[in-house]
């Protein structure tokens, strides 16, 4: 999940890349040697934040035909980036999420009163009961709550922890160039605390 579409680099960029990265690492798991018409399909999906309207988006691969009349035979869902982006606002409508026909609509409105900021969780369960049929027992009740957690710091945070939204684009854009978590400290002035924890709160896996 991002707090906001960034602007230090394109989302869609990193989103194939990690997805890409999935597919190289299915040798020697998922087929061996040249087999390779057993790669399984892979997603990389996102949840942006704070966007001025909601949507979703599915990017992946289509063939087309430049010259001639053949086709290829191939997956062209191997890959698949689906990114559904949220205001955080929850829609008043109670009966809008099962009535409407749209799978986007539903999904994003589902979204919204998950990390809606403004119910208490009783409410918000009640309303994920009731308008989308989820089912909530003990366990998913309790991941629910620490994922809504992340979710309404992302959106209600411009800044994390003293340092500032363009730093945060920067201390990311750097890392994910390959600068060290030591270097950033170094030249921004912060404490590698800091700056593994912008990582960390960008949903950044701590690789180098």
């Amino acid at each position: 999940m991002q707090k906001d579409e960034p602007t230090s680099y394109n989302l869609i960029n990193r989103a194939v890349f990690y997805a890409c990265r999935l597919i190289a690492s299915e040798k020697q798991r998922e087929f061996t040697h040249m087999n390779f018409d057993d790669l399984v399909k892979v997603y990389s999906i996102w949840i942006v934040a704070n966007m001025e309207s909601d949507s979703v988006n599915q990017i992946h691969f289509i063939q087309d035909t430049l010259y001639g009349t053949h086709k290829w035979n191939c997956k062209s869902d191997l890959i698949n980036v689906v990114i559904a982006g949220i205001t955080g606002e929850m829609r008043d409508e109670a009966d809008e999420a099962v009535s409407n026909d749209n799978d986007g609509k539903v999904l994003c409105n589902m979204l919204n009163t998950l990390f809606a900021t403004n119910i208490k969780d009783k409410e918000r369960f009640e309303k994920l009961t009731h308008d989308f049929q989820i089912t909530l027992d003990n366990d998913l009740r309790e991941d629910m709550k620490a994922m809504c957690n992340l979710g309404q710091g992302l959106l209600e945070k411009g800044e994390i922890r003293g340092v500032g939204k363009k730093e945060i684009e920067n201390i990311v854009s750097f890392y994910m160039d390959g600068d060290s978590v030591e270097r950033l400290a170094r030249v921004m002035k912060k404490s590698e605390t800091e700056i593994r924890q912008v990582l960390v709160d960008q949903g950044i896996s701590l690789e180098h």
